[in-house]
């Protein structure tokens, strides 16, 4: 299949094609991060960036390849949070009537318990004002008449106020 050019305005050739977006959208539903698509078309990351702002389907296919992964992700962390059923094959040995054996196939259905770790991520992730661990440490030193007021460290260890 021919390459198709794409119209440069000035400096070196692009080195962008057509068929870059479908290899951007399939790269980004298998996670790929920006670095890993410019080592894939071997282009400097600022390269991929400059293509995302210039060629429309090239940005949109990142999108949809992202967006689809994350929603994968998310389904999966989801239904791994609040637990789930499913149904699998078993093969059994069966003798029928006359004691000759033979192997049959059932179906069993299979809960997995809700994972703990998967919820509370989840929870963190989607409401963190209500579900982020927040550590307060109250210092019940006085200064002046003055109680120094509650810090919360990671705050205080970050420098803000």
């Amino acid at each position: 299949m021919a390459k198709k050019k794409v119209e440069n305005k000035g400096g070196a050739p692009t080195k962008y094609r057509e068929e870059y977006d479908e290899d951007a959208k399939e790269l980004c539903l298998l996670g790929c991060t920006m670095e890993e698509l410019a080592e894939y078309f071997e282009v400097n990351k600022t390269t991929i960036y400059e293509w995302i702002k210039a060629y429309k389907g090239f940005s949109n296919a990142i999108k949809v390849g992202k967006l689809s992964a994350d929603a994968k992700v998310a389904k999966s962390l989801y239904s791994r949070a609040i637990g789930s059923k499913l149904l699998q094959q078993k093969a059994i040995k069966v003798k029928d009537s006359e004691g000759n054996e033979f192997i049959e196939l059932i179906e069993i259905e299979i809960e997995i318990a809700p994972d703990v770790v998967a919820a509370k991520f989840w929870l963190t992730n989607r409401q963190g004002d209500k579900w982020k661990e927040k550590k307060a440490v109250d210092i019940d030193h006085t200064s002046g008449g003055e109680k120094i007021k509650s810090i919360d460290p990671i705050t205080w260890a970050n420098g803000k106020d």
